[in-house]
């Protein structure tokens, strides 16, 4: 996806989601909310509300790391996005469908179905793909190519024949 239409694309995609966010922030945060808040090695980490200040702080409950330790940290309200719990760690098809539309849990989507092996995500009629850097059998080839002809895009999984 490249030149200036890419630009304005992604323009009106950010422009969305800080609206969006902005919303979602406004939320009334409760104890047990599940969050999640900016991280500078993994962008973004999952956690639970476990209060909140009146100095327009919130304190937070990390998942636990694979140790089991837990870690609780204080933020600016602001910087808390809502997630929405996914027990079964189901994922969406498109991420316009996600309960909270946020850079989270747009990158949570994405890193869910990625280790599911479905490599492409629809963002509405844009068809995003995340690198599996393994070769996924059955992707491509002539069956695939003749189940997705004719087809509406939404009516089969993502995959870059529904949108050729």
């Amino acid at each position: 996806f490249c030149g200036p239409s890419a630009d304005q694309f992604f323009e009106r995609v950010v422009s969305a989601c800080q609206h969006r966010r902005s919303a979602d922030v406004m939320q009334r945060l409760s104890p047990g909310d599940l969050v999640f808040i900016p991280c500078t090695e993994a962008a973004f980490i999952p956690g639970s509300v476990v209060d909140v200040g009146s100095d327009d702080t919130v304190g937070i409950e990390l998942e636990p790391t694979a140790s089991g330790q837990c870690e609780r940290r204080r933020v600016p309200r602001g910087e808390v996005l809502p997630r929405f719990a996914r027990g079964d760690r189901s994922t969406s098809q498109d991420n316009t469908s996600l309960m909270h539309m946020n850079a989270a849990t747009i990158l949570e989507n994405l890193r869910l179905r990625h280790r599911q092996d479905q490599i492409y995500t629809y963002t509405a009629s844009v068809l995003l793909a995340v690198n599996p850097f393994k070769e996924i059998s059955g992707l491509y080839g002539e069956d695939q190519c003749a189940r997705y002809r004719g087809k509406h895009i939404g009516a089969l999984p993502p995959h870059p024949y529904a949108i050729s």
